[in-house]
């Protein structure tokens, strides 16, 4: 017969709330790890997503110099598209990617999407202005800088996530009921762990469009895309030696290829909790990014002249990496969730856009905006995996890549349609209609998120309410 107390301990997970049970994990899982292969994940995990959310952050750099020279006769909505096109990419083949990443395909995934990305941008150096109007090709940019490049990014982006949070199944003699204890490289600071490979997106958002401007300016587009292009294939390669899967993570090997349900884990669409969650990422997407590729625009046409347009959009990419480190220690918290300070950050964010958007006249509210915008941002985008690791149901966890890509996946059409909307908005109304729209987008999304919170809330109570009835019922039994 099954004891209270093994009966109690098997039904323990990592992501539960209750504080007990963070106390109840071994002595051990509190360290560090001492192995050098969870940071080696670490260091591949960064520099992926440098070189994903890195240059798609940069984006507002290449809107600039299309605006004015490659694409000058193109309208806000064209140009925005570009980067839509490009966030979506890497945000609908994370599905793909995960369920590769549960198969422990990690190199070959690194080692394609590194290709791809240097690819797209190096074949982006041969669009020069042709023709009577000097005009670049908008279809070659299209084909270049958001196809080609969008897919190999979405590889570092689905796994830069995966790599903080691997999952393997213990022996079967500490398992009970049936029930599988998650154990990740870093069992204790995986919310930490996934801040740190995030903070690589800042990083990348903070060098690549003062490589791209300076490199651009110096040498002209084609030489210079071409420069951007090795620093790409630099990138990589360092992405490509340290990236490779978790020995002992638990695989979810292949089956048939051709079949949806080998790529798609539709459980996860019936989990209104996740989908909650997922919808509000969507919403954070439409409201972040599309701000994101007009503040340079912005502060040209509010005068700023004392600093370079460019400074401003490497404000905001440099200060995100305070918040996504701070947002994950706050999320490790044994008070807090990821999920929790996700809304917190919605509704922050929310009203500074509000706020500063529109009243920032002089270059000192400007600097203050772009530095909470990129605090509160680096929350935002940080946080989501961390999130999906929260809320997946236990049962689950070795799903986490298939169930992250598809909250990703989810949320492509909504980074798809943005950057064309705001385009729209600039050109009907002004230059401050995209702070409104941020700011009502990112309300949504701190509301379904915090839907989502009370959801698991309610979910983890009916739990305990069964584990206390089945613990009673097991009271009898013990020998």
């Amino acid at each position: 017969m099954i004891s209270k107390e093994n009966g109690s301990e098997g039904m323990m997970s990592l992501f539960d709330l209750n504080a007990d049970t963070q106390q109840s994990r071994v002595s051990h899982t509190s360290r560090w790890p001492r192995a050098w292969r969870p940071y080696a994940a670490l260091v591949s995990g960064f520099f992926g997503m440098a070189n994903c959310w890195g240059l798609i952050m940069s984006f507002g750099t290449f809107f600039r110099y299309y605006d004015e020279h490659l694409l000058s006769g193109a309208t806000d909505t064209s140009i925005g598209l570009i980067g839509g096109v490009q966030a979506f990419m890497v945000l609908l083949l994370s599905f793909i990617v995960g369920r590769l990443l549960d198969a422990k395909f990690h190199r070959i995934i690194v080692g394609v999407g590194g290709v791809l990305t240097w690819l797209g941008y190096f074949c982006l150096s041969f669009n020069s202005p042709q023709g009577p109007e000097s005009q670049g090709s908008y279809g070659l940019i299209i084909l270049t800088q958001s196809i080609i490049a969008g897919a190999g990014m979405s590889c570092f982006f689905t796994h830069s996530s995966h790599c903080a949070i691997q999952v393997r199944k213990q022996s079967a003699q500490t398992r009970t009921l049936e029930a599988d204890i998650l154990v990740e490289w870093f069992p204790q600071h995986k919310y930490f762990a996934v801040g740190i490979t995030s903070a690589g997106a800042a990083a990348g958002g903070l060098a690549y469009p003062l490589a791209t401007t300076y490199l651009i300016t110096e040498h002209g587009f084609p030489a210079g895309i071409r420069l951007v292009s090795a620093i790409i294939g630099g990138v990589s390669a360092i992405c490509f030696i340290f990236g490779a899967s978790n020995p002992a993570a638990k695989r979810r090997p292949l089956k048939l290829v051709i079949r949806m349900s080998t790529w798609i884990d539709f459980e996860a669409f019936k989990n209104l909790l996740f989908l909650a969650y997922s919808v509000g990422v969507g919403f954070m997407f439409l409201a972040f990014y599309p701000l994101l590729f007009h503040i340079t625009e912005w502060a040209e046409r509010e005068r700023f002249k004392g600093i370079k347009t460019v400074w401003f959009l490497t404000m905001v990419n440099g200060c995100s990496v305070i918040g996504r480190l701070s947002s994950a220690v706050v999320a490790s918290a044994r008070w807090s969730n990821p999920a929790m300070v996700h809304a917190i950050s919605c509704f922050a964010a929310a009203l500074v856009v509000f706020l500063l958007w529109p009243l920032a006249q002089q270059e000192s509210h400007a600097i203050a905006f772009c530095v909470l915008l990129g605090v509160l941002g680096g929350a935002l985008f940080g946080l989501p995996a961390s999130g999906v690791a929260f809320i997946i149901p236990k049962k689950l966890g070795g799903s986490l890549g298939a169930w992250t890509g598809i909250m990703w996946a989810l949320s492509s059409a909504f980074a798809l349609i943005g950057p064309p909307i705001v385009g729209q908005l600039v050109k009907r109304y002004s230059i401050e209609s995209v702070g409104y729209w941020t700011g009502v987008n990112l309300l949504m999304a701190g509301m379904l998120i915090s839907m989502a919170i009370w959801m698991k809330h309610s979910e983890d109570k009916r739990e305990r309410s069964k584990n206390a009835e089945l613990n009673m019922n097991t009271d009898g039994s013990v020998i």
